[in-house]
């Protein structure tokens, strides 16, 4: 309801403060860091996440074996998803907030 109330226009004005200053790439000039490894792929995405200070990560396999089509969930406490309400919010980004506040004086 919030969004529609804003509109597009509100909306777009208000995301603009997260993306300002930062630097934009295409995906092409994002080099990749995949191997021939599946398991090496995992162990370098997870390395990251720790080098980040996230040192969590919880996996659960819904698989069906009557489909046989892998399947997981993954979730890392620490990491939020891109939302508008204040309340979803995590620490790590409360503190990256105020990093950039801080930053700007």
């Amino acid at each position: 309801r919030f969004r529609e109330m804003m509109g597009y226009d509100g909306v777009k004005r208000m995301n603009a403060y997260w993306f300002a200053g930062e630097e934009y790439k295409s995906a092409a000039e994002i080099p990749s860091c995949s191997t021939d490894d599946f398991k090496q792929d995992i162990e370098y995405i997870i390395s990251r996440l720790q080098a980040a200070g996230l040192s969590r990560v919880i996996v659960c396999d819904l698989t069906d074996p009557d489909i046989g089509v892998p399947v997981v969930r993954v979730v890392v406490p620490g990491l939020e998803c891109f939302t508008i309400d204040n309340e979803r919010r995590g620490e790590r980004c409360r503190r990256a907030e105020l990093s950039r506040i801080r930053g700007r004086r």
